[in-house]
């Protein structure tokens, strides 16, 4: 029987950790509104612009190495059930835990709107793409089965045009590029994703990957560190600009191609990286859940600055993990049964 690839488990279990270790910067800690010096500061700036750039586009170059070939079909769109029925389920868990007055029409508007499960918007993003893939997949065909690399380039270059190169060459409203499209690079990604499962390309140098990885998450840290540090107050601006800017686009995708033909020898290793892996998704929507529960509780009693406050990074990040896990797999568990029962 043929081995399961692990170099995609590894970035799908790679992108969970940056997903929930990047909400302790964006969504659960003051990070953004606190002075940037300090040691304690400088490191969370490294960490935050590594965790905070990887997760969501991880997953989403994932989604077009593994559906680069699905068709138009009433299975496909079925299928779909494998997005909602984890999201409606979770959200209605959420809200037993989290609501302060358990009204139904809190809890239908809640979900249909998104808003119960704070990081929702990522499943209504995915609705829509899951929706294309079909359409998308056509021009997958056309174009990189054509032979012509000018068209296959080509397409790449007018989606950069249009996605990443705006928030690269763009300031406030001194637009150089048309930026209109920008919010459109979910599908550069997904076009990433399968033009990797159809060439299958290799790094040779990957210590140059690293570098160029490195050069472009850690020098907005370090130089605001080093001028506030030396110079004065007041932080620079980013001038390779957000994560979906051109230079976070090639540093996201050198990662990608540095990790799916990685194997793992080790068998309980390579087991817990694909049980991570299978449940990753439940393991996003739990995230907010224990969010909510973990957070206050320890910025109640431990927190005193954002500068010393990194010293709990790990313990909660990693409670979040093991708990958004367990009750994955129990939702899996369960729903496995459920399906099977059906079945018979």
């Amino acid at each position: 029987m043929k081995q399961r690839e692990i170099g995609p488990d590894i970035i799908r279990t790679l992108a969970i950790v940056c997903v929930v270790c990047g909400h302790f910067f964006t969504v659960n800690t003051p990070y953004n509104q606190v002075l940037f010096e300090g040691g304690g500061m400088l490191l969370q700036g490294c960490l935050k612009a590594f965790f905070c750039n990887l997760g969501v586009p991880l997953f989403l170059m994932l989604t077009g190495y593994f559906n680069c070939q699905k068709e138009f079909s009433a299975k496909y769109y079925k299928n779909i059930k494998r997005v909602l029925l984890p999201y409606v389920v979770i959200s209605i868990l959420t809200w037993i835990v989290l609501s302060a007055n358990h009204s139904i029409k809190e809890l239908v508007g809640g979900i249909l709107g998104y808003k119960i499960i704070g990081y929702a918007w990522y499943v209504e993003m995915f609705i829509g793409l899951y929706l294309c893939v079909p359409f998308l997949n056509i021009v997958v065909e056309k174009v990189f089965n054509s032979g012509n690399k000018k068209l296959i380039y080509g397409l790449f270059v007018i989606l950069i045009f249009m996605t990443s190169l705006p928030p690269l060459v763009n300031r406030g409203e001194f637009r150089i590029v048309p930026n209109y499209w920008q919010m459109c690079f979910p599908v550069l990604l997904y076009f990433t994703g399968a033009y990797i499962r159809n060439f299958q390309p290799v790094i040779k140098h990957k210590i140059w990957a690293v570098l160029a990885i490195g050069l472009v998450y850690l020098q907005y840290p370090l130089l605001n560190y080093l001028k506030i540090s030396l110079i004065e107050e007041g932080n620079l601006p980013n001038v390779f600009g957000p994560y979906y800017a051109l230079p976070g686009y090639i540093a996201m995708t050198l990662l990608f191609v540095s990790l799916y033909k990685v194997d793992i020898k080790t068998e309980i290793i390579r087991k817990a990286v694909t049980d991570v892996s299978l449940v990753s998704y439940e393991m996003f929507l739990f995230s907010y859940l224990y969010d909510r529960l973990i957070y206050p509780w320890a910025m109640e009693r431990f927190y005193t600055n954002q500068n010393s406050f990194i010293v709990w990074f790990v313990p909660i990040t990693l409670t979040v993990l093991l708990t958004s896990y367990i009750m994955a797999l129990i939702y899996r568990k369960i729903s496995g049964l459920l399906e099977s029962k059906n079945n018979n």
